[in-house]
């Protein structure tokens, strides 16, 4: 699954974290209270009606995460240019790593190579993955690390945060 390309400017007007808390708990709560259809039985038309609305909420929730992910891991940096090599590969899905590496030296006013751009991609990919799991976490009331994956897996961004999950979990072992 590739990077959906979120624009961070346009994600900063939409809502408080506290009222975005609250839409995700309001949703699980909805979902749980939804019937059971037995088997075989197809839905009734209220109910696909309510999957629309739920495909809807979880691809503007998604979004927001996204956003906010990015935002976070821009504000951590430090000077590592990490969001601004992971949101031109956001936005250049296609483009080789030299080619970044000569777009951003331009904006970043540094000597860049693709090595470079490699290395920085990796990392901000890692962190970017660990910055997830940190938001969901956040909305989950009580997060144990089966409702962290569960909720990611609903979310569609199980993928992208395979291997951040896979490490928390060994550390919660030792």
């Amino acid at each position: 699954m590739t990077f959906v390309a979120v624009r961070l400017i346009s994600f900063r007007l939409l809502l408080p974290q506290d009222d975005a808390r609250n839409l995700v708990v309001d949703h699980h709560r909805r979902r749980q209270r939804q019937p059971v259809t037995l088997a075989g039985e197809p839905p009734a038309a209220e109910d696909q009606a309510l999957t629309a609305g739920d495909a809807e909420f979880v691809r503007s929730w998604r979004e927001k995460l996204l956003a906010q992910a990015l935002e976070a891991l821009a504000a951590q940096e430090h000077g590592q240019s990490l969001a601004a090599v992971l949101q031109a590969r956001i936005e250049n899905p296609a483009t080789t790593a030299g080619q970044l590496a000569q777009r951003l030296a331009g904006e970043l006013g540094q000597s860049i190579d693709d090595g470079w751009i490699r290395k920085r991609l990796h990392y901000a990919r890692k962190r970017f993955a660990a910055l997830l799991i940190e938001l969901v976490q956040a909305t989950l009331d009580e997060p144990s690390l089966e409702d962290v994956t569960q909720e990611l897996i609903d979310l569609e961004l199980y993928e992208r945060c395979r291997e951040a999950l896979t490490n928390r979990a060994a550390v919660s072992d030792q």
